[in-house]
């Protein structure tokens, strides 16, 4: 573990626990890697919506001049 990692405390119900134990050593990894990697799993699904957006490269283009912009964005596109 990094110096810069942070530790973490959640509370999980007894079954999530007790499956995630045993997703983790039928895996052959740690609690806590298991855990990280639903994590970042989690963050990457969340994500891709923004990332895949063809807008997104657009943002903070328009100075704003265009006191509509909000409302008739597709029209300056």
């Amino acid at each position: 573990m990094a110096l810069t990692d942070k530790r973490t405390q959640l509370y999980l119900s007894n079954e999530q626990y007790r499956k995630l134990l045993k997703l983790a050593k039928e895996k052959h990894t740690t609690f806590a890697q298991l855990a990280r990697d639903a994590f970042d799993d989690y963050i990457r699904r969340n994500r891709a919506g923004w990332e895949n957006d063809p807008i997104t490269e657009h943002i903070g283009f328009w100075e704003g001049k265009e006191r509509d912009l909000s409302e008739n964005h597709d029209s300056y596109i």
